[in-house]
């Protein structure tokens, strides 16, 4: 892995994109986390992980598409939506505050590298820069604040759908 460039690539993720400037500081805080990055590469259509796998950490994507996706009631997988290493995306950023379960499926829609965090890692380098861990989890913290309120909105919507069908 060529750390300047996963460097780089790390500064237009949200959750690094705190430490974008070329400062000393933010330079060593993103070289620990390069540090730490293990890069795993997947064939196209690859399971990354499984809903209901145990979450161990952060992936960030560096190159590809990745698929997420669900599953209805009666087990019908859904896509959720797709991410392209473009967009400078990460995804499983629920590991790093909870040791819950995998919530939704995410599978290699090309050949993909992703740059994967273990929370014990993540943890490691917030001791050393605690800056780090604050930006870092606010962060996720806006991220999981703006899923549940899209979670309220769509749950309000399906339940008027309901309440429309039962008047009809």
């Amino acid at each position: 892995m060529q750390v300047d460039l996963v460097i780089e690539k790390l500064k237009k993720i949200a959750l690094f994109s705190d430490f974008n400037e070329n400062t000393e500081k933010n330079v060593k805080i993103l070289t620990e986390v390069c540090e730490f990055l293990e890069e795993k590469a997947y064939s196209a259509n690859e399971v990354i992980f499984k809903k209901g796998d145990p979450a161990k950490g952060l992936y960030i994507l560096l190159e590809g598409t990745v698929q997420v996706t669900r599953s209805t009631i009666q087990g019908e997988p859904f896509s959720v939506y797709n991410l392209s290493a473009e967009d400078h995306v990460f995804f499983g950023q629920k590991a790093l505050v909870t040791d819950a379960e995998r919530s939704a499926t995410v599978k290699a829609v090309t050949p993909c590298k992703v740059g994967f965090l273990s929370t014990e890692h993540f943890f490691e380098v917030c001791d050393r820069e605690p800056i780090l861990g604050y930006k870092a989890l606010y962060h996720i913290a806006c991220n999981l604040a703006r899923y549940l309120k899209d979670s309220n909105k769509d749950m309000l919507t399906l339940y008027q759908a309901l309440i429309d069908e039962i008047d009809s």
